[in-house]
């Protein structure tokens, strides 16, 4: 009798025994840690997503910031650049004026030559010029004597016999007259000076007052 109720005893301490398992007791364990991980996961990926978000932004607002100043730059040395090419030309601009200013000056501030003579053992040219025939300084009045029956003689006779009506027989001088300056002949026209020609030995020579007898 005593064994069957130690029998009993333990049979009810099994059954007292069994009502809390221990697989019970772990299984809420794993639980609640499931749940802190999934939390801490969690956590740490809103973490991660969020570090990503201000890394991205943190990265657009440096390129934002670098594209602003590259554009700066840009106008900058496009605002360079035509402010220079403005001063090249008006600096251009004033050197030219300056230029052209300085070569007026010296234009009227020449003086031209307005009087020439010359003169051999037979005659004495002189030449009287207006400044609208703009000879300067060191103009030289040249005078050549033509040679009797030469082509311009023979004209120059014809043309002071028709003007003064003198004859064939009586003897002629005749000077073609010119300017040069610098070995360069150059040219003047008639309406711009005046020329008086006279002969040394006057009592046998026959004074031309004709223009075109005096210039061919």
């Amino acid at each position: 009798m005593r064994n069957s109720m130690m029998k009993r005893a333990a049979a009810l301490l099994l059954a007292a025994t069994m009502t809390v398992p221990a697989y019970a007791v772990y299984a809420e364990d794993n639980t609640q840690i499931e749940a802190e991980a999934a939390e801490a996961e969690a956590k740490a990926e809103a973490e991660r997503q969020a570090a990503e978000a201000a890394a991205q932004a943190e990265a657009e607002r440096q390129a934002a910031e670098a594209a602003a100043q590259a554009e700066a730059e840009r106008q900058a040395a496009e605002a360079a650049a035509q402010t220079e090419a403005a001063t090249e030309a008006q600096t251009e601009a004033q050197t030219e004026a300056a230029e052209t200013e300085a070569q007026t000056e010296a234009t009227e501030a020449e003086e031209y030559q307005t009087s020439f003579k010359f003169e051999n053992d037979e005659v004495v040219i002189v030449v009287k010029t207006s400044e609208e025939a703009k000879l300067g300084k060191d103009t030289k009045l040249t005078a050549k004597k033509l040679e009797e029956g030469s082509e311009k003689y023979e004209a120059a006779k014809a043309a002071t016999i028709n003007s003064l009506g003198s004859s064939e027989e009586e003897l002629y001088s005749f000077y073609e007259i010119g300017f040069e300056k610098d070995g360069k002949e150059l040219d003047v026209q008639d309406s711009h000076m005046t020329v008086n020609v006279t002969f040394k030995n006057e009592a046998s020579a026959v004074q031309v007052k004709d223009g075109a007898a005096k210039r061919l």
